[in-house]
Order: structure tokens, then C-alpha cells, then sequence
């Protein structure tokens, strides 16, 4: 089970990229997710991270109970693994839960 979690308006209204084009460190993205400014939009079943970033776009039908955006750069994948930033191409671990 992956859990998807998406930027806050405020964080996906300030920039295209999200953190990366903010100039946020991963530190200060962790410090946000933390702190909830990412929410979480739903729950995809699988624990593979390019299946849960397919399931939650909103080609041809929407995902979740339809009222999420796509998943997009930025945003937050976890599973049972770790916390993943989606990058421009592929992800980013941020938190790595084995080390917790």
C-alpha cells in the first residue's frame, strides 16, 4: 500500500516544480511533509512506486474518489520503505523508514 500525499495550496501555488524550483533543500521539504503541509489525497494498492504514480493521474478516469489532482513533481509517495519525493524524472527518498 502506497500512500499518496500532495502539496498544500500553498506549496503547489507558488511554483510549477514545487521544491525544486523554490530552492527548498530536501531538509526543509521533510520539515514541511512533517508538519502537514502536504496532505494525503489516498491510497493506491501496491507498494511499487511507478504503479502508484500511474494510478494516481487523472487520464481518461479520475483516481481516489475523484476529487485529486495528478500526482505531480513534488509530491510525496510512501510505503512501507520510506517517504519518496517525486522528481522530474523518477523519486527522491527522503525519509528512509528502516533507518527510524
Amino acid at each position: 500500500m502506497i500512500k499518496v500525499h500532495h502539496a498544500s495550496k500553498e506549496i503547489f501555488s507558488d511554483s510549477v516544480w514545487y521544491g525544486y524550483s523554490m530552492g527548498l533543500s530536501m531538509e526543509e521539504i521533510i520539515v514541511k511533509f512533517q508538519n502537514g503541509e502536504y496532505y494525503e489525497a489516498g491510497q493506491i494498492e501496491t507498494n511499487n512506486l511507478d504503479q502508484a504514480y500511474g494510478a494516481s493521474q487523472n487520464l481518461g478516469n479520475a483516481w481516489g474518489n475523484g476529487q485529486q489532482r495528478s500526482t505531480s513533481v513534488g509530491d510525496i509517495l510512501e510505503n512501507d520503505e520510506g517517504v519518496f519525493i517525486v522528481a522530474p524524472a523518477g523519486f527522491d527518498q527522503i525519509i528512509n523508514k528502516g533507518a527510524i
